[in-house]
């Protein structure tokens, strides 16, 4: 719904949002929600000195949005939009005190996880860049399609970190908590947490989903 990152410029002044988080949500109405988000912006002023040098001041600020989406369903599948200008407000209901633990299932063998991590990186390559019909050869049958729509080049994938782990899940699958990088046409490195559902079949392994979580894994 918000860019990761936009620039404003007004009389020497300029803020970069550097992270945004949305945490809650209020209903407005049947179809109407406001989302709450919370985003460290990164607020630099620029002049000039006697000497006429340009120097520059940054300092850090947490904002928070309160973002107006409209919710509509198409074939059955919820479509939202933003539907006015966010407002920035004040509010102090995120939660301080939620214990984050993380999962502690059985660990796969090695020899295992680096069959997995071996696919997951060709399915990471082809979900950053390649069009939806590469994608689709790496998801099993049952997979929901709609919610694994790829990147089309808008990001590159550039690795799976070393603390990524693949542990035993239910019915046979398997769970790769995977902690990667990818960077944005900037250059900028962004560090993504996601598990993986994966399972085999006839010796070749299928992304079944993808949870935008490796810590209170449930």
């Amino acid at each position: 719904m918000l860019p990761c990152a936009f620039t404003v410029g007004w009389l020497g002044e300029n803020a970069e949002v550097l992270y945004i988080n949305a945490y809650r949500k209020e209903q407005h109405s049947q179809s109407q929600y406001d989302v709450f988000v919370r985003a460290i912006a990164l607020y630099t002023r620029s002049w000039r000195d006697d000497a006429g040098e340009l120097q520059q001041e940054s300092e850090q600020h947490v904002v928070t949005l309160r973002i107006p989406v409209a919710v509509r369903a198409i074939a059955g599948i919820n479509r939202y939009i933003v539907e006015d200008l966010p407002a920035f407000v004040t509010d102090d209901n995120q939660l301080t005190d939620h214990e984050i633990k993380p999962f502690a299932g059985e660990e796969l063998d090695r020899h295992v996880q680096e069959r997995v991590f071996a696919f997951l990186f060709d399915f990471f390559e082809a979900f950053y860049s390649e069009r939806q019909s590469v994608i689709d050869n790496f998801l099993a049958s049952e997979a929901d399609r709609e919610t694994l729509q790829g990147f089309n080049g808008i990001l590159k994938f550039e690795r799976i970190e070393d603390s990524s782990r693949v542990y035993r899940g239910e019915s046979g699958a398997m769970l790769a908590l995977v902690s990667l990088s990818a960077t944005d046409a900037g250059g900028n490195v962004l560090r993504q947490n996601l598990t993986v559902h994966v399972i085999e079949r006839d010796g070749r392994f299928f992304v079944r989903r993808l949870d935008t979580r490796i810590n209170n894994v449930k």
